[in-house]
């Protein structure tokens, strides 16, 4: 008996999250062309009290050569060191000061300037994340604490083979172009 109320159990759990899955709406994403050429992708939901920013364009591991991997990185991570007008713990006292926080980095294909808050605060979030976008400080004494902190860690990736290493060699080996693999951090 007990063999058969298992596959039962399991049989009516499927059922009951395939419903809810049919049934589920997906969120309507609202896309704004500016003036500017900036597009603006908005996705509401009334459920969540806090709001997401996120500023990304067209740069990443896959753009760098071998001479510059890493830089739009490493560049994403300087930014958020500090602006023309606050330093790296005013802006994270202003983002923390709003419910939220400030992130960036670059990928493969984006580099990004993000940020979440609570809803009531998205002037202030929106405001912040230009301001680490477009007045970047790059004071050269944070520059080198993040080529420091950088080095470091792709060291201690070094140090220690993963299946993620393991991935990338046969992802080199089977797409015949670095670029494609290359890694966001410098390695």
């Amino acid at each position: 008996m007990i063999r058969l109320e298992w596959p039962l159990g399991a049989a009516l759990l499927v059922l009951v999250l395939t419903a809810g899955i049919s049934q589920a709406q997906e969120p309507v994403v609202a896309r704004h062309v500016l003036p500017n050429g900036l597009t603006v992708l908005v996705r509401d939901n009334d459920a969540a009290g806090v709001v997401a920013v996120s500023l990304q364009v067209r740069a990443g591991s896959r753009f760098e050569t071998e001479s510059t991997t890493g830089i739009t990185n490493f560049l994403h991570r300087a930014m958020l060191r500090g602006t023309a007008r606050r330093t790296a713990v005013q802006l994270a006292e202003s983002s923390e000061d709003i419910g939220g926080s400030l992130d960036a980095n670059g990928e493969v294909e984006a580099a990004e300037v993000r940020g979440q808050a609570l809803a009531v605060h998205w002037e202030t979030l929106l405001a912040l994340v230009a301001e680490v976008a477009l007045q970047p400080a790059l004071r050269p004494d944070e520059i080198e604490k993040e080529r420091r902190l950088l080095l470091g860690q792709i060291k201690a990736r070094r140090a220690t083979i993963s299946s993620r290493t393991i991935a990338r060699s046969i992802s080199r080996i089977a797409w015949c172009s670095p670029s494609v693999v290359r890694s966001s951090a410098g390695e």
